[in-house]
């Protein structure tokens, strides 16, 4: 389980990384916003987001993805505590 939220943390902070980068509003931006969107039209999840709106992908980039990072890496740490193999944490049992 340690594993899997450390990959999900990976990608949550690779979804930030893009939205930071898709909330500038030049020509590179742009075109990357649009092959975005292709790409999560593609696979049904652009019903939730919209990467050529550079508004709300510095909504997402500044309120929404700090907060679940902030949360992921809270619950990485403390499962990483408690199965590691010196200075684990104390579990009641």
């Amino acid at each position: 389980m340690t594993w899997i939220t450390g990959m999900v943390l990976f990608l949550a902070s690779v979804v930030t990384a893009l939205t930071g980068y898709v909330s500038q509003t030049n020509f590179d931006s742009q075109w990357i916003s649009t092959q975005a969107k292709d790409a999560i039209n593609s696979t049904g999840g652009g019903a939730f987001f919209n990467l050529t709106n550079p508004g709300q992908m510095l909504m997402w980039h500044i309120v929404l993805m700090p907060l679940i990072l902030v949360a992921l890496v809270g619950v990485h740490v403390v499962m990483v505590r408690i199965k590691a193999s010196y200075h684990r944490l104390r579990t009641i049992e």
